[in-house]
């Protein structure tokens, strides 16, 4: 059985008061009190209707907050990829810069709509190039070290990991290579346990989860910053999914293939289904925390067509309990 350390990548803190932001299903003792706390995230939630595209996209990808969301590239209804980029204010959708290189099926992340990463990606192209968004303007930094499609990132823009997809030559393969950005450079590190692309994932560099994937599967992984730890499966196998998440014990998906508008949670222990899309939607992107997510674009009917449409989840706040530990 896998320790909280193993999964959590950090040991239970002893502290005096509470974490002023503490992640959900972050565990800590209390030793004025001499009892232990949680941060625990209700399971409930409500999809509603966010601004409007200008441009619809599916397979594209994006990276920063429900209120500061920067949504890039992907490919438009006749499949032809894009370099368009659009940032969101919580309520409308501007035109950015673009992007140096068109291309879909890419990795995508960041804290907010100033300061993104775009990661590898491609169809029918690979590559291996990745590109930092500053709020104004795309530059190209150094490349991973193996160019893939349907790979999934996560983290922030100076420090994250890539993991999944397929590589040139073997577009059917699902791998399990993992790589992390230091900010300046990717290296290999230790492997998924499952190879898949199609994938989606969520978190920071150090602790991260991600599900789904091609083929179609329910299986999902914990990243602790050095190991993946396969976890229970998801209550529903999914590919091409949009997802959110803070942490390896906070993570929402939701939407996949073929058109799905399932939503799901994971707190650290278990999956639970939530409240669905208003529209079932697949290579959609998604961005935010558990709590406080957003989909956007997709493939999506009436009509099979790159969506321009948004949603925004937003669940009841975290609350902090006390909890007895076996």
């Amino acid at each position: 059985m896998s320790t909280y350390k193993e999964i959590n990548g950090t040991a239970i803190e002893a502290l005096s008061a509470d974490p002023p932001n503490p992640q959900d299903g972050q565990v800590w003792y209390r030793t004025d009190l001499g009892t232990f706390k949680t941060q625990k995230q209700d399971a409930g939630g409500a999809w509603a209707t966010g601004g409007t595209l200008n441009t619809g996209k599916m397979s594209g990808a994006g990276g920063g907050t429900q209120t500061s969301t920067l949504a890039f590239a992907g490919k438009n209804s006749g499949f032809g990829d894009l370099n368009s980029v659009e940032s969101y204010n919580g309520s409308s959708w501007t035109t950015e810069n673009n992007m140096n290189t068109q291309r879909s099926y890419m990795g995508g992340l960041g804290a907010d709509n100033t300061a993104v990463l775009a990661v590898s990606g491609g169809d029918p192209g690979y590559y291996a190039n990745v590109e930092s968004y500053n709020g104004t303007n795309w530059t190209e930094v150094n490349d991973v070290n193996t160019a893939r499609a349907g790979v999934t990132a996560t983290g922030i823009q100076t420090s994250a990991v890539a993991a999944g997809g397929a590589f040139p030559g073997s577009p059917s393969d699902a791998r399990v290579n993992t790589e992390t950005w230091n900010g300046t450079n990717w290296t290999e590190v230790n492997d998924l346990n499952t190879g898949r692309r199609d994938l989606t994932g969520s978190g920071t560099s150090t602790s991260a989860v991600v599900v789904g994937g091609n083929p179609p599967t329910a299986a999902a992984e914990s990243w602790n910053g050095t190991n993946w730890t396969t976890i229970s499966n998801a209550n529903a196998s999914k590919e091409k999914s949009g997802s959110a998440g803070s942490s390896n014990t906070s993570f929402l998906v939701f939407g996949g293939s073929p058109y799905v508008a399932a939503t799901e949670s994971w707190n650290g222990s278990a999956w639970t289904e939530l409240n669905d899309l208003s529209v079932g939607v697949q290579t959609n992107t998604g961005t935010g925390t558990q709590g406080s997510a957003i989909s956007v674009g997709g493939y999506s009917p009436p009509g099979n067509i790159a969506t321009t449409a948004t949603e925004e989840w937003n669940a009841p706040a975290a609350v902090i309990e006390t909890i007895t530990l076996e």
